[in-house]
């Protein structure tokens, strides 16, 4: 993290993947409203809301641009390895191997979730901090599946690092659509 002050707030703004929070990356991802480039990833990256940083009267540092030009490199996500553990609000939780012995409520949320990312012709990243929600909060809080918990606990999963989380994600919904796409060419 690379230490920044604007408009006299000091501030930390990451300068690597590996320090990028999932609601950072969404927002990074979420661009179609926001046409100036540096701003809307200064904004997603510091929390500034875009229209105050961008009506912001000041210089931007040499070193915070420096500091996201790693942006300009972003790793494979297709290529990163599901770790056997996350990092879930300072736990560290073990992934599960077998997404079928979860629970039905799990899986219909999930189901219910990409469903809507699709009909809404939304990238399936936007919905990482719920994926990781649904299917963690039972070993986060050490109890039973509870939908009403894992939709508060939505708030914790956005500040996992992205680069765990996505290929977990990943791993969760890839096993998700390929059963649906076995149920599909099963019925033809």
């Amino acid at each position: 993290m690379t230490p920044i002050t604007i408009n006299g707030q000091s501030l930390e703004i990451p300068s690597q993947w590996e320090e990028v929070t999932t609601m950072q990356f969404i927002e990074l991802s979420d661009s179609d409203d926001k046409p100036n480039h540096i701003v809307r990833i200064i904004s997603a990256l510091t929390g500034i809301e875009y229209e105050t940083l961008a009506a912001t009267e000041c210089e931007i540092a040499e070193s915070v641009l420096q500091a996201v030009a790693f942006i300009g490199s972003p790793p494979d996500f297709s290529k990163l390895i599901a770790p056997d553990k996350i990092n879930v609000g300072g736990k560290v939780l073990q992934v599960p191997k077998d997404i079928t012995t979860e629970t039905f409520g799990q899986k219909t949320l999930v189901q219910q979730k990409i469903n809507e990312c699709v009909e809404a012709k939304q990238e399936l990243s936007a919905i990482i901090p719920f994926t990781i929600a649904q299917y963690f909060q039972p070993a986060y809080y050490d109890t039973k599946y509870n939908d009403k918990q894992a939709e508060q606990f939505e708030s914790i999963t956005r500040h996992c690092k992205i680069v765990e989380a996505f290929p977990v994600a990943n791993f969760f919904l890839s096993k998700y659509i390929s059963s649906l796409n076995e149920k599909a060419n099963n019925s033809i």
